[in-house]
């Protein structure tokens, strides 16, 4: 039998370490590094950390996911301020995925979307984010891996 082996690109979490995490308070980036907040589909960004991804990292409003400034927004709730489905959440992680993976170059922090205002259990938010890597890459979701440019928080290890 082959020994599973990791797509390029892929790290096992046992193999980071605690510095490769997402810090719990993130207030300064670098010119490289990338905040990944939950917003919602109207794309204002007025509490939790999509205020701080607005005020502090540039989040444009109006965007309600991708790229804008040094913030990646993530929506984790509707446009009458309920949760997304999971499915729709699970949908937006595996965009996420695809999007770290073309942009090697920088490093993206995610921080607990979904798990603040949205309301969502650190549980159910971090068994759709490994659902959405065991789409990518079955290996890097047996060999517990994400990619090498993604500081999960440690909450979102899995289980």
């Amino acid at each position: 039998m082959t020994a599973r082996q990791l797509p390029n690109g892929w790290q096992q979490l046992s193999d980071r370490s605690d510095s490769q995490y997402t810090p719990e308070c993130i207030s300064v980036l670098q010119e490289n590094e990338i905040f990944i907040f939950g917003s919602n589909l109207l794309g204002r960004h007025m509490g939790g950390a999509a205020r701080t991804a607005h005020r502090v990292f540039n989040a444009e409003m109006g965007v309600f996911e991708g790229l804008t400034g040094q913030a990646y927004a993530l929506p984790t709730l509707d446009k009458d301020m309920h949760p997304v489905t999971p499915e729709a959440l699970r949908a937006s992680f595996h965009r996420l995925l695809l999007f770290v993976l073309d942009h090697s170059k920088l490093t993206f922090y995610l921080t607990e979307v979904g798990c603040g205002i949205a309301g969502w259990p650190i549980e159910d938010v971090r068994d759709l984010l490994w659902k959405a890597v065991r789409e990518l890459s079955e290996e890097a979701y047996e060999l517990r891996a994400m990619p090498t440019n993604l500081l999960i928080p440690k909450r979102f290890s899995k289980s």
